[in-house]
């Protein structure tokens, strides 16, 4: 079976917009919770700890949990 993967232009728009804003402080809530829960309780919390601490009301469940599985593998390479 063969894949074929497109690209499009969508411009930009305020929605767009909007979800990125979101996504990007999912990151940094990301960030900022684990360096200061390593910071105060000597503790390195694990990606799914980090997925329940974590929400947000404006993005899927599965988008916050790539985002923080994004930040993971980040903070392993």
């Amino acid at each position: 079976m063969q894949y074929v993967t497109r690209q499009m232009k969508i411009g930009k728009t305020q929605q767009l917009d909007f979800l990125t804003r979101q996504a990007g402080e999912v990151y940094s809530k990301a960030v900022v919770s684990f360096w200061r829960i390593h910071r105060r309780r000597d503790h390195w919390l694990s990606s799914n700890s980090m997925q329940r601490l974590i929400r947000n009301n404006h993005l899927h469940s599965q988008t916050v949990q790539r985002i923080i599985q994004s930040f993971y593998e980040a903070l392993k390479s």
